[in-house]
């Protein structure tokens, strides 16, 4: 398997739990879109993820790479795509996203 760099958090706490680290390159299954991310957003729901505020009402896997918003050109996949809407779970401060 690849891998890719990526932001991953692999506990709950402040901007310190940030690691910019390798990370296993996502493989697009049947429909889905690798997406090379060119730039990412971090949103007020990344950092409350982050810090473990809504662990209890949107538990997310450890370790979990953050961003909802994504720029980039496709990379990979096998589908035509008219309309992008996410298919797993974010994971836009990565080098690669599937949509």
């Amino acid at each position: 398997m690849e891998n890719m760099k990526a932001i991953r958090i692999h506990n709950y706490g402040g901007p310190e739990v940030l690691r910019f680290e390798d990370a296993p390159r996502p493989t697009p299954a049947s429909g889905e879109l690798l997406i090379a991310v060119h730039a990412a957003s971090v949103n007020a729901i990344d950092w409350k993820i982050r810090a473990g505020y809504l662990k209890d009402v949107f538990p997310v896997p450890l370790p979990f790479i953050p961003g909802w918003d994504v720029s980039g050109r496709r990379s990979g996949g096998s589908c035509w795509i008219d309309t992008l809407h996410c298919t797993r779970n974010n994971a836009a401060c990565a080098k690669f996203f599937i949509r």
